[in-house]
C-alpha cells in the first residue's frame, strides 16, 4: 500500500484532478471520471510515451485532463510509480512478459 502526508498530496494539484486523503490509501483520479492518475500514467508509458496512442486510449477524456493527470503524476512521482509497481507485480507471470522494461 502507498501512503503519503496530506502536505505531499496538497502540492501541484491541477484542478481536473480530486484527491481523496482519506487513510488508508490516497486516491488522485480525473475530476468527473472514475479513472486514476496511476492508471494514465501507466498507460503512457504501456504505449511507449506515444501522446497519440494514449489519447486513443482514453478517447473520451478531454486533452487537458490527461495532461493535467501527467502532470500530477510527474508531481507526484515516487507514489504513482509505487503504485504501478504494485499493480504489475500483481499480474500472473504469464502476463509478465508485457510489462514494460522498467517496471520488472
Amino acid at each position: 500500500m502507498v501512503t503519503t502526508t496530506p502536505e505531499s498530496m496538497s502540492a501541484a494539484i491541477p484542478p481536473e484532478i480530486a484527491v481523496s486523503l482519506r487513510p488508508p490509501e490516497q486516491r488522485a483520479r480525473i475530476l468527473g471520471t472514475g479513472i486514476e492518475v496511476w492508471q494514465v500514467v501507466r498507460t503512457y508509458y504501456e504505449v511507449n510515451e506515444d501522446w497519440k496512442r494514449l489519447r486513443a486510449c482514453y478517447d473520451w477524456l478531454t486533452e487537458k485532463q490527461l495532461r493535467a493527470a501527467m502532470a500530477y503524476g510527474h508531481a507526484h512521482w515516487e507514489p504513482i510509480a509505487a503504485r504501478i509497481a504494485e499493480e504489475y507485480a500483481r499480474l500472473p507471470d504469464d502476463l509478465r512478459d508485457g510489462i514494460p522494461a522498467h517496471w520488472r
